[in-house]
């Protein structure tokens, strides 16, 4: 089944996204083979763009590295054939 547009509401009204961000995170450093800090520490990186979160997190600057990590959280590749169009709903105000 293909779907027009999925609508994806992050914000924590319907779910506690931290146990799948943290887990998504996670998964990818580990994937890279680096170190991984507590789920605490990881909490910390939700709402930041996830590009910046592994520099930091892998102490790197090296783009296709950073992209490799990118890659390793597979749901929004699968997204992507499901559905002609994605959209993250937010109630933070526009700066």
């Amino acid at each position: 089944m293909r779907w027009p547009t999925l609508l994806f509401d992050l914000d924590g009204t319907l779910t506690d996204a931290r146990p799948g961000i943290v887990a998504c995170i996670r998964h990818a450093v580990e994937g890279m083979g680096r170190p991984c800090p507590d789920d605490d520490a990881l909490a910390a990186f939700i709402g930041p763009p996830l590009r910046g979160t592994f520099a930091t997190l892998l102490q790197m600057t090296d783009r296709d590295r950073i992209e490799a990590a990118m890659a390793l959280p597979e749901m929004l590749a699968a997204v992507g054939s499901r559905a002609q169009a994605a959209f993250v709903a937010t109630s933070k105000p526009t700066m």
